[in-house]
């Protein structure tokens, strides 16, 4: 009896488990299918850069102003993940209308100006859309919408001329022993600030001479607006310094001419040729000629013996201080310039970042080669030609 009991309750137990297992994988069934049946959670899309557009507007051929070479600045903006986008305009009217075009597609502007004045009302587009703008070696005048200016230290390449012209005809003994010399400068525009940089620093070293008389300009241009042609062409420059040999040099040489350009004084050596100057009279001799530039008839000049100094300026410096700025703003990170303060274009002060100039001599033009500015081949070229200009 005990034992038929016993079965009885054996079995009651198993029909428990059973019944209890049988739950389990239903609900373990009805779980595994609401999981199937539930979407499955969206992958977290990744957050795009926004395309940042700088556009390059530039004049179609290179001067004493710009190198003419944009492939480095391109390539160093793409490097840095920006979309490039150039325009190149034969004149001021024409890159004014291309800075319109490019105001539609760009998120920042390099402006190489043509004619710098030429480009303030085309500017204003940019103002009003927020769009930043970098003024590349020549500061467009009379607009606020310049935000930053990329040019090099005129006021430093000033003082290099200037120490250059006081070493050369030792103007401290000069003014001790009570003897002068006779000086005439040739500058361009009157209104570009770096002119008057460049002016201020030759003054800053030869001022103290010129106030004493140990330097002397017989034609009685003093203040730097009398200095100025307005012009960077060679020929004014030989127009104007014939002027000045026939009506204040009749009788006595010029000693020294101080010229703005390596350009300026193609047509400065012209006029002193015309009037008999040469390294080998005794009568009129060769002036000590200063520049700027590093332009290859400055160099051939320099190492014929017939130009002292020029002042070289490296626009891949100006190119990478362009690509810092602009990862800067792109990145939403502060901008960081050397000079404030000192660029006035008429409407407002302007934040720029200045660049180191080298000045050039017949002891040093190798280092040229050096800056990838000439070949070591151009160099020897130059160097070839030795006869007067």
């Amino acid at each position: 009896m005990r034992r038929k009991i016993l079965a009885v309750v054996l079995a009651a137990a198993a029909a428990l488990t059973c019944i209890a297992c049988g739950t389990q994988t239903s609900e373990k069934k009805e779980t595994e299918k609401t999981h199937a049946d539930a979407p499955a959670p969206e992958e977290e899309e990744a957050e795009e850069t926004p395309e940042f557009v700088v556009g390059i507007a530039a004049p179609e051929q290179g001067s004493d102003r710009w190198s003419g070479e944009l492939a480095y600045l391109t390539e160093s903006l793409e490097g840095e993940g920006f979309t490039v986008v150039t325009r190149q305009a034969s004149d001021g009217s024409g890159q004014a209308e291309q800075l319109g075009e490019l105001a539609e597609e760009v998120s920042a502007l390099i402006l190489i100006p043509s004619d710098p004045s030429a480009a303030a009302d085309a500017l204003q587009v940019y103002e009003d859309q927020d769009i930043p703008v970098i003024s590349y070696n020549q500061l467009v005048p009379d607009t606020d919408a310049v935000t930053y200016y990329v040019g090099f230290d005129s006021e430093a390449a000033g003082e290099a001329v200037g120490t250059f012209i006081e070493a050369q005809n030792n103007l401290e003994g000069a003014q001790e022993a009570g003897e002068s010399y006779t000086i005439e400068f040739l500058m361009e525009d009157s209104k570009e600030l770096d002119n008057q940089f460049f002016y201020e620093g030759v003054r800053s070293v030869l001022g103290p001479y010129l106030d004493d008389g140990t330097l002397q300009s017989r034609s009685g241009r003093t203040s730097f607006v009398d200095l100025c042609l307005d012009s960077a062409d060679p020929e004014k420059a030989r127009t104007k310094l014939t002027e000045i040999l026939e009506q204040s040099y009749g009788e006595e040489p010029l000693d020294i001419v101080c010229a703005q350009s390596d350009e300026l004084l193609d047509g400065a050596a012209q006029a002193l040729q015309e009037k008999n100057y040469s390294l080998y009279s005794t009568q009129t001799p060769w002036p000590l000629l200063t520049g700027q530039g590093a332009s290859e008839n400055g160099i051939r000049r320099i190492l014929n013996g017939t130009q002292g100094i020029t002042v070289s300026r490296e626009f891949q410096l100006l190119d990478d201080s362009c690509v810092e700025i602009l990862t800067s703003i792109r990145d939403g990170e502060d901008v960081e310039v050397n000079t404030s303060g000192k660029y006035d274009n008429g409407s407002r002060i302007v934040p720029a970042q200045l660049a180191d100039v080298q000045a050039i001599d017949l002891d040093n033009y190798k280092i040229l080669a050096d800056k990838g500015i000439y070949t070591e081949e151009e160099l020897e070229s130059f160097a070839s030609v030795t006869q007067e200009p």
